[in-house]
């Protein structure tokens, strides 16, 4: 959704929405100032995220994705560093996945920021699941993140004695609590 990069065409076709992240006075604005707007404000700052990442720019990337910029879409922004930066990151984009990942991987590391902690994951993780000879390193890694995602993505933590899950039939109810380590455990 357009809505989450903080400027969006409205729907009369002329006007367009612009997140108080980077117009204070006006949440419409016509197309003339929303473009002025994505120059002066959301560009620079997509240049910034789109670098590589190195070790003298590594801090610098992190905090403007996860901290200090008006983009409101903190998971597009991780998927935007990751895509620069083939062999860096896990296709894996969400707070509560990336956490439980590295809390089980890394588990005496504290204070990282998710896109911190899925380089520092992605890093610990090549060393531990070897890649195929002659295997492509950016399928190695979308493989390597479908497999980490078969194992902790689906899990869910229960931490309250009682807990109802509703929805629709065929909607992983069922299946997503036998896939945590309490369900397994139970059932």
């Amino acid at each position: 959704n357009a809505k989450y990069f903080g400027i969006k065409l409205n729907e009369d076709g002329e006007t367009y929405y612009v997140s108080k992240s980077i117009e204070k006075e006006k949440s419409n604005l016509n197309k003339q100032d929303a473009e002025i707007k994505f120059k002066e404000i959301l560009l620079p700052e997509l240049m910034k995220i789109c670098e590589k990442v190195n070790v003298d720019k590594e801090d610098d990337i992190f905090k403007i994705v996860e901290q200090n910029n008006p983009i409101p879409s903190r998971v597009m922004l991780r998927k935007i560093v990751a895509m620069n930066n083939p062999g860096k990151f896990l296709y894996i984009y969400s707070d509560e996945a990336i956490n439980t990942i590295f809390d089980f991987f890394l588990p005496n590391e504290n204070d990282e920021t998710n896109i911190e902690k899925n380089y520092k994951l992605t890093s610990e993780l090549i060393k531990i699941f070897q890649k195929k000879d002659k295997e492509d390193d950016d399928f190695y890694l979308i493989r390597l993140s479908s497999f980490i995602w078969s194992i902790f993505g689906s899990s869910i933590k229960l931490e309250a004695k009682n807990m109802i899950l509703h929805g629709a039939p065929g909607t992983g109810k069922t299946f997503s609590i036998k896939n945590t380590k309490i369900g397994r455990a139970h059932v």
